[in-house]
């Protein structure tokens, strides 16, 4: 059976539940099922068999995904065009019909778990970084060639003056 994208488009628009993710319905697991339950049975049959429709809603999903990658892919690509280039248009055939999507994508921003410090050469990053904290390792051998557990075994490291210091709090 041939889907029809346009149609398909259309359908999925018509049920947040499967593409709006700032809608409770999104998280609701029965409600988004029934949204592609309902999706099976306007693209398939009422006498389509039972695996059939599992085939047919397996088939839907994927070809929902592949068309809002795609979408996703170019909205990218166009933020990254530089300014004063010009204005350039979406090579993406479905791009403006997509565009009830534009509030659901959001840029994921990174943040650092840390801050980064400037020791001031090698001789100083080594001279700061003499006092260490023992660490748990994992099964080391021994000189007998016996194991032993990582309670036994204990590796050190070498910290920052500034870390040691939050290590001797803890």
């Amino acid at each position: 059976m041939e889907i029809e994208i346009d149609t398909l488009i259309n359908e999925v628009e018509k049920r947040p539940a499967i593409w709006d993710m700032t809608t409770h319905e999104y998280s609701n697991r029965t409600i988004k099922r029934r949204s592609w339950e309902e999706l099976v049975l306007v693209f398939g049959g009422p006498e389509d068999s039972e695996e059939k429709k599992k085939n047919l809603g397996l088939e839907l999903q994927k070809r929902w995904k592949g068309i809002r990658d795609a979408y996703v892919k170019e909205v990218k690509k166009m933020k990254q065009v530089k300014s004063g280039s010009g204005a350039v248009k979406s090579s993406y055939l479905y791009y403006k019909r997509l565009q009830f999507l534009q509030p659901t994508i959001k840029k994921n921003s990174t943040e650092r778990n840390f801050e980064t410090a400037n020791v001031g050469g090698d001789e100083n990053l080594e001279s700061s970084t003499e006092n260490s904290i023992e660490e748990d390792s994992s099964r080391v051998s021994n000189e007998e060639g016996t194991f032993k557990s990582p309670l036994q075994q204990r590796k050190k490291i070498k910290l920052h003056p500034a870390d040691e210091h939050f290590a001797n709090i803890i």
